[in-house]
């Protein structure tokens, strides 16, 4: 939709705006009123869910402060960073999803994996620290940008970097070596 409708609505700094300046110019109003019902109700049930859910969790974690506190803390929060505006927000969140990506990923496939390796803490640890590695790289990359030069460098030392797998390589490598330290950790016990 993005691509399509740059002719009729210019380009867009994020999605919203695009799916906004969409519906208005193809249905009027009207198509605005049904955008905002709708994405109305989509948010109304994922924030409750998320607040309620998250609330719950930190009420586990700390039974010293109420239910009712954390979704109180957790409402407020969400209405100060929702005030904040979309731009915003995606500044904030996209280079922390550049950093958990690959190391989501790779638990992911560790998990799945598991019974190969015997579930071995070294073998998590050695896949997980080269994605961190590179997930902080990816962070920095997205909030701050990288000169010119540090990204020719990095591209070089990094296989797949610019593409944004720069992780698979060294976690592979990574898993390989915890592989044999399990091995040898075992052999000595």
């Amino acid at each position: 939709m993005g691509a399509a409708s740059v002719v009729g609505i210019g380009l867009q700094k994020n999605g919203a705006l695009v799916l906004s300046k969409s519906a208005q110019y193809y249905f009027g109003l009207g198509g605005n009123l049904l955008l905002g019902i709708i994405v109305l109700l989509a948010c109304l049930t994922t924030a409750v869910g998320l607040v309620t859910s998250c609330a719950e969790y930190f009420n586990r974690l700390c039974p010293g402060i109420s239910y009712k506190t954390f979704v109180i803390i957790n409402t407020l929060v969400s209405i100060v960073l929702a005030n904040k505006g979309l731009s915003a927000i995606l500044q904030i969140s996209v280079p922390m999803l550049m950093l958990l990506y690959p190391l989501t990923i790779v638990l992911i496939l560790l998990t799945l994996t598991d019974r190969l390796f015997g579930g071995s803490r070294i073998v998590y640890f050695c896949t997980m620290m080269p994605a961190l590695a590179v997930g902080l790289l990816d962070a920095y990359k997205t909030a701050f940008g990288f000169s010119e030069t540090a990204a020719k460098a990095i591209n070089k030392a990094l296989p797949l970097y610019s593409i944004g797998l720069g992780w698979i390589i060294p976690s592979l490598t990574c898993f390989a070596l915890g592989c044999l330290l399990n091995v040898a950790v075992r052999k000595k016990s």
